[in-house]
């Protein structure tokens, strides 16, 4: 395999239980946290809906969807707008909650291991160790499903 195909450069994101890793070209950008204009009747996992860009963007809470303890934001915690995967225009992007500015690591074959074959929560693709700690590469395709539907909702 030649380096462009096997070495991935990737963010590694705190958020409260756990720490992501996503490919760079999955995040649009970080910006500070601020607080969401609440959804009615949405799930505690949807935080609401921020204004990014001149967009409505929702944020969701990945810990509390995927099952961990819910984060408690405030001071230093950040949002990770993410690329949505279908290509619809009515919700280009999603975002959530991370505890601390990312990391850039170079995903390799050599620094990714898988963590087990163990049953996964909804929003997560699978665990892994990278660099020999353990993360989460989430299903941003289930992410996407679960907020489309409380926006469509409210």
């Amino acid at each position: 395999m030649n380096d462009l195909a096997s070495n991935i450069h990737s963010l590694r994101i705190r958020v409260a239980a756990t720490e992501l890793l996503l490919p760079n070209a999955a995040v649009a950008e970080v910006v500070s946290y601020r607080e969401p204009e609440p959804v009615k009747d949405a799930p505690a996992w949807f935080k609401g809906v921020i204004e990014w860009r001149g967009l409505r963007v929702p944020l969701l809470d990945y810990s509390e969807l995927t099952g961990h303890a819910p984060s408690q934001p405030g001071k230093g915690h950040r949002i990770a707008i993410l690329n949505t995967l279908n290509g619809e225009t009515d919700m280009p992007f999603m975002a959530i909650v991370m505890e601390s500015i990312p990391r850039l690591v170079q995903a390799t074959p050599a620094s990714v291991t898988l963590a087990g074959e163990e049953e996964l929560p909804e929003g997560v693709s699978c665990k892994i160790f990278i660099e020999g700690e353990p993360a989460e590469i989430p299903d941003l395709d289930a992410l996407e499903k679960h907020a489309r539907e409380v926006m469509l909702r409210g």
